[in-house]
């Protein structure tokens, strides 16, 4: 990766140039990552619900309800 820098009077580092087609390629990678921490908090968040549907005895949900309340959430 070639990276330039741009320097202040005392010739400290203040930022970094970096080419468009590599730029374009970290910003995939993490749009990438975000995607599978937002999908792991998701899932844990689920994991937990069921923990606590379990332990209370709370009325657990018809696969049709999930896919709707899925669905309203995909929407939002």
């Amino acid at each position: 990766m070639q990276l330039n820098y741009l320097t202040d009077n005392q010739n400290k580092r203040r930022s970094v140039v970096v080419p468009i087609e590599e730029w374009k390629a970290i910003e995939a990678k993490l749009l990438a990552f975000e995607q599978h921490l937002q999908f792991y908090a998701d899932l844990k968040m689920a994991f937990q619900d069921i923990k606590t549907a379990i332990s209370t005895q709370k009325r657990k949900k018809t696969l049709s309800e999930l896919i709707q309340e899925l669905n309203e959430d995909v929407s939002n």
